[in-house]
C-alpha cells in the first residue's frame, strides 16, 4: 500500500493492515480475494483504490491488468487509474 500526494510524487509505503488473502485456481482461471479491516486503514479522508497487476506467462510474455487503464500505455500511477473510492470508516 502506497500513499501518493500527486502524480508519481510521494509513493511512501504505508504500514497498513495485513490483508487476508484467499486464492482459487483452475486450469484457465485465477481468483484472488483480498480482505482488509477498514478500521485499520488511514482515517479522516476518502481513499482511492487502484488495483493493478503485471502477469508474466510461462513463455515470459507480460500482460498488464487494472480496474481501469486511463489512456495509451498502462500507467498505474495515473490519477484516473484510481477509480474505486472507499469512504472513511
Amino acid at each position: 500500500m502506497y500513499d501518493f500526494c500527486d502524480y508519481r510524487v510521494g509513493g511512501e509505503a504505508v504500514v497498513g493492515p495485513t490483508p487476508a488473502f484467499e486464492q482459487r485456481r483452475s486450469p484457465n482461471r485465477l481468483e484472488l480475494e483480498v480482505r482488509l479491516n477498514r478500521a485499520e486503514l488511514p482515517q479522516g479522508r476518502p481513499l482511492w483504490l487502484g488495483l493493478a497487476a503485471v502477469i508474466e506467462d510461462s513463455g515470459g510474455g507480460l500482460s498488464y491488468w487494472a480496474l481501469h487503464h486511463p489512456v495509451g500505455e498502462p500507467d498505474f500511477h495515473h490519477p484516473e487509474a484510481f477509480v474505486q473510492q472507499l469512504e472513511p470508516a
